[in-house]
């Protein structure tokens, strides 16, 4: 190869040099068509625009950033004094490009505490609450002017909260009482409650609520346990909080099969699915991914998919274990049998699609610590905060992988794809993947100790890429950013935020705190030899 780098060289320059210095010069001239190469197909994640904004030393402030895609963001920040209880909101209401749109204060609930948010396309709705103590505040803010009502009203018969959601001049919660489950309904204009029947009942767990703005519905999806047979129903109420009708999913009976959730998607005006994981018996730990589909309201089929039956659900796996587990699933379908691979799950809303709806669901374990007592379990606060806490001293959440896969409005599996999670762990049972659409296909986010982890999923059209990001708060600092947040945006784009020190530029003086928020673009590797697949 020397000889032959040799001779290419004196062709190339016409004229003799030592063999040595023509060695020398072609080992520079492979590296630097190296690094072309490896450039031009590295992901990379680019920064568009920031903004800032400045602590107070003189107050304890604490802030949050509320996504909005397209829309820009809405940015909260809670000023509260270091001795007092007062507490002042100011709102910044920030476009795509980070410019400001408006800005409002807002003086909170004296002695609540904000539990709960809901927004929709016009509103952000933010639920006041004291502990142990019927008294509540709703609070909305117009995305578009910045004007902010209040709502006054009182939860009798309500102890804890799990849900909120709000439904034109209606909200809706979903919480306990005495151990029971409830749905109370306020309306805005009179503030009168009422309280949605067939709910009440110590055999029944409420497992999500869902809002249908295309009806003009509520729909409530419960658990029910009775005498050994686990089931699972969509309560429908109109806007009034009447019932209006009952589904038992599946309609068939299936003996011994357990649906532990579901998530209602409206994919047209006549038509709604139901996406959820199923377990065999009682147990909360599935076996694979169901999809019901109604018409009208009313029931038309149930598909149910085997996780065995995904094509790439053990993807996160090393290939040689890979290999094992897809001969293991052969050898016994050939004996007639059936494999049973068992995990929790925890599925998120889902996204609506051109063909019927994706499903995000990460796998997961608990992991108790020593000391930990079955009765933090029972006890149920209103502050979801207080919960929070108690799990955090019971053990921590271990996440493994990620799900992620489209379906038809009829059941079948377009594509699925795995996403590992590494060692991702957390004190409480929150949502850790994200998804975004670039150019037709879905990208997989999720943030662990300021690394930001990109999957390039291809729909399932080839193997996935996967990127790796380190999140710092100032370009020039090294330092990884471990308390950052991020949001899969919009399109290619992503928003990050978190805090940096702010070095005092006198010897007198002394330094400041700022809130940065960092518009991020993503562009994907390139084509190229070296990165086909």
């Amino acid at each position: 190869m020397k000889k032959h780098l040799t001779i290419f060289l004196s062709f190339f320059w016409g004229f003799p040099i030592a063999r040595e210095n023509f060695w020398r010069i072609g080992v520079g001239l492979l590296c630097m068509l190296c690094c072309l190469v490896n450039f031009s197909v590295w992901a990379q994640l680019d920064k568009v625009n920031e903004v800032e904004y400045i602590k107070d030393y003189g107050k304890t402030k604490d802030w949050s950033v509320i996504p909005l895609k397209e829309k820009g963001a809405l940015v909260v920040l809670d000023n509260a004094e270091i001795f007092g209880r007062n507490s002042q909101w100011e709102f910044y209401r920030i476009d795509s490009t980070l410019k400001e749109l408006w800005n409002a204060k807002y003086t909170p609930p004296v002695r609540m505490e904000n539990l709960l948010t809901y927004s929709n396309a016009d509103y952000m709705y933010f639920l006041f609450a004291e502990a142990d103590a019927d008294d509540f505040v709703i609070t909305r803010v117009n995305l578009g002017l910045g004007e902010i009502d209040e709502f006054k009203g009182k939860l009798v018969g309500l102890r804890t909260i799990s849900h909120f959601k709000v439904l034109g001049n209606s909200a809706y919660f979903a919480g306990t009482y005495f151990d029971k489950p409830v749905v109370i309904s306020f309306a805005f204009f009179n503030s009168t409650t009422k309280v949605l029947s067939g709910i009440y009942d110590k055999n029944v767990t409420i497992n999500t609520l869902e809002i249908d703005e295309i009806r003009n519905e509520v729909n409530v999806v419960i658990n029910e346990r009775r005498k050994g047979i686990c089931s699972l129903s969509v309560l429908s109420y109109s806007y009034m909080g009447d019932l209006l009708r009952t589904n038992q999913v599946p309609l068939a009976d299936h003996k011994n099969v357990n649906f532990v959730s579901g998530r209602l998607l409206p994919v047209s005006e006549q038509e709604t699915i139901l996406v959820g994981n199923f377990s065999t018996n009682c147990s909360n730990y599935s076996r694979g991914l169901y999809l019901t589909h109604f018409d009208n309201g009313e029931q038309t089929g149930t598909t149910m998919i085997d996780f065995s039956e995904l094509s790439n659900f053990f993807g996160y796996l090393s290939p040689k274990r890979q290999q094992k587990l897809k001969e293991k699933i052969a050898r016994k379908k050939n004996e007639g049998k059936e494999t049973n691979f068992s995990y929790l799950l925890q599925v998120h809303d889902l996204i609506k699609t051109e063909k019927g709806a994706l499903v995000l669901a990460e796998v997961y374990y608990f992991s108790p610590n020593n000391n930990n007592t079955l009765g933090v379990y029972n006890y149920a606060p209103i502050s979801i905060a207080q919960v929070q806490r108690m799990r955090a001293r019971a053990g921590r959440y271990r996440y493994t992988h990620a799900i992620v896969c489209e379906f038809t409005k009829d059941g079948k599996v377009l594509w699925d794809d795995a996403v590992s999670l590494g060692s991702l762990e957390g004190s409480g049972l929150v949502e850790q993947v994200q998804v975004s659409k670039y150019k037709g296909d879905w990208i997989a986010t999720y943030l662990d100790k300021g690394k930001l982890n990109l999957q390039n999923l291809h729909n399932g059209k080839g193997s996935s890429d996967k990127e790796l990001f380190e999140i710092k708060s100032d370009i020039e600092n090294r330092r990884i950013d471990e308390e950052a947040e991020v949001a899969a945006w919009y399109d290619k784009y992503f928003l990050i935020w978190g805090t940096r020190q702010v070095p005092a530029r006198s010897d007198n003086a002394i330094g400041s705190e700022v809130l940065y928020i960092r518009k991020m673009a993503y562009a994907p590797e390139q084509s190229s030899p070296t990165s086909q697949k």
